[in-house]
């Protein structure tokens, strides 16, 4: 998939993306039989990811910890990945650059790299720019 999004017929960027996840009314464990509720780790999540929280409406596209130069799009909660795995690469599938994506290996799923966060070139990507190139590419991510 390149940059601009070619529109395909009879369908808007918005139209074919899926939201994932259930939502909430997700409840906490309830004690069993055999003693008290399982705790979480630490360092789970069990709130929405970081990008159902932008397609539900609760934040604004580009985080608060954007700056003039860097537009961020937080994908993934970062306290889900191992710091010592996180590093930076140039996303080779948008065709005029200005994408960077933040990598780093899960802490629950050894092995597995995921984008923690999209990084844009303001002087590249505006704010709505970035939002239809998410529409396009959100599936590479998720």
């Amino acid at each position: 998939r390149g940059w601009p999004p070619r529109q395909i017929e009879g369908r808007s960027p918005r139209a074919s993306s899926t939201r994932a996840g259930g939502g909430g009314g997700e409840h906490p464990p309830s004690p069993t039989a055999d003693g008290p509720a399982p705790r979480a780790t630490a360092r789970r999540s069990n709130g929405p990811e970081a990008y159902q929280k932008y397609e539900s409406g609760l934040v604004d596209f580009f985080d608060i910890s954007s700056s003039a130069d860097k537009g961020r799009f937080r994908v993934h909660d970062a306290k889900l990945f191992k710091a010592d795995t996180m590093h930076r690469k140039v996303d080779s599938a948008t065709a005029q650059g200005g994408v960077t994506l933040l990598m780093g290996e899960r802490i629950d799923k050894q092995g597995v790299e995921q984008v923690i966060t999209v990084l844009f070139d303001r002087k590249i990507f505006e704010e709505d720019d970035a939002k239809v190139w998410w529409s396009y590419n959100r599936e590479r991510f998720i």
